[in-house]
């Protein structure tokens, strides 16, 4: 509680308000079930990132069969907070895009005021990282209408987080508040990626999507659409496997103009399934 007859609000509860972001929990790695079934019969899967992966998803799952649950949320108090299943805070992170609002959590006029931080519901997958060699649990966090910024956090070990990346306006413009929901997925060219909507109120205000790496934030491409001069924003992405091999082929996302777009995702190397006419190819 904040002293009595100060300047600051009186507080009685330490955890701020949790409006948008529903809880996510993570515990054994399971999300890509899919490839235990493709460890046992490697030779009928298609696997860009490399024959051994499958197989080494199942030691990734092994190794960390006792790992401990944690629960994932944002709240408006500015933390990305993590807690055990005992319903105690094990760590926060503070995004740097709301460090410079922090301060008005103490004001006395909050209450008629209220700020959003850390609004967005957190997304989790498990992605490989080529270069380590090895499986990771990520975490993408966004603020919503908190702020034009996007995190990832690595979560493997979730005694020992950290961070990979912020993704923010100031790295792009076309980068709005973040409602849109990310997601993580794997690309045609074997890498992982992030695909983020850029969202509404953008300093461009342009509609685009973006393909991010997922393990270190860099733009791998941007898709701007709609027409120059207009006022416009990206909705939440959806991606589309077309010939279920766990890799996204397609992203349709709406627009403030009341479209809806398809974004081609197929690495150049790639032939396409379906031609522009909607012909299934060989």
């Amino acid at each position: 509680r904040a002293l009595e007859g100060t300047t600051f609000r009186e507080r009685s509860y330490i955890l701020g308000d949790i409006v948008h972001s529903s809880p996510v929990v993570v515990g054994v790695p399971d999300r890509l079930a899919y490839m235990m079934d493709q460890a046992a019969n490697p030779t009928t899967a298609s696997n860009p990132t490399g024959a051994s992966n499958y197989t080494s998803y199942a030691a990734f799952q092994a190794a960390n069969s006792t790992r401990a649950k944690r629960i994932y949320v944002g709240a408006n108090d500015g933390m990305l907070h993590a807690f055990n299943e005992g319903g105690s805070e094990v760590f926060a992170y503070i995004p740097t895009a709301v460090i410079s609002k922090l301060n008005l959590l103490t004001d006395k006029s909050y209450k008629t005021a209220h700020q959003y931080y850390v609004d967005g519901t957190p997304v989790v997958n498990d992605v490989y990282d080529s270069v380590a060699g090895r499986w990771k649990t990520i975490l993408i966090g966004t603020l919503r209408g908190g702020g034009r910024s996007l995190f990832a956090l690595d979560i493997t070990n979730p005694n020992t987080p950290s961070l990979l990346w912020e993704f923010s306006s100031t790295t792009d413009q076309d980068l709005g508040y973040t409602f849109p929901e990310p997601v993580i997925t794997k690309l045609h060219d074997g890498k992982w990626g992030v695909l983020v909507a850029n969202g509404y109120n953008s300093t461009n205000d342009r509609a685009a999507l973006f393909v991010l790496n997922a393990l270190d934030g860099s733009i791998i491409r941007k898709l701007e659409v709609g027409q120059a001069g207009t006022v416009n924003g990206l909705s939440a992405p959806k991606a589309v496997d077309i010939n279920g091999d766990l890799v996204t082929d397609y992203v349709y996302a709406g627009d403030l103009l009341g479209n809806v777009w398809r974004f081609d995702l197929f690495d150049a190397s790639v032939t396409p399934r379906f031609d522009n006419t909607g012909t299934v190819n060989a």
